[in-house]
């Protein structure tokens, strides 16, 4: 179990004991289970986190993906918008990028 800051851009889930406990942006909370990308160990530097592509608005996000070329990528990219806001936006644009870079 540890103390883990939310460093994401909005609330967050980790878990402790096997039951999910939600953070809001920059709260601290006991977890055992976390994902690195969003939670810190309490005291390790967080620093100001550049923001991702997934941080921005659809339109930026379409945007951004008009120039990734590795289909892998946008299934990370997939795989953690899942894991986070779920934006029908955002996984529309995102699953289109994909099915088009495997279809080169």
């Amino acid at each position: 179990m540890a103390k883990v800051k939310n460093i994401s851009t909005g609330p967050r889930g980790a878990y402790l004991g096997g039951v999910l406990v939600m953070a809001e942006a920059g709260q601290a909370i006991e977890a055992d289970d976390f994902a690195e990308e969003w939670f810190k160990p309490e005291g390790e530097d967080d620093g100001a986190k550049e923001p991702g592509p997934l941080d921005g608005s659809v339109p930026e996000l379409i945007t951004y993906l008009e120039g990734v070329t590795d289909a892998d990528e946008v299934q990370k990219l997939i795989d953690a918008e899942t894991g986070g806001k779920s934006r029908k936006g955002a996984l529309e644009a995102l699953e289109a990028r994909r099915d088009a870079l495997l279809a080169e």
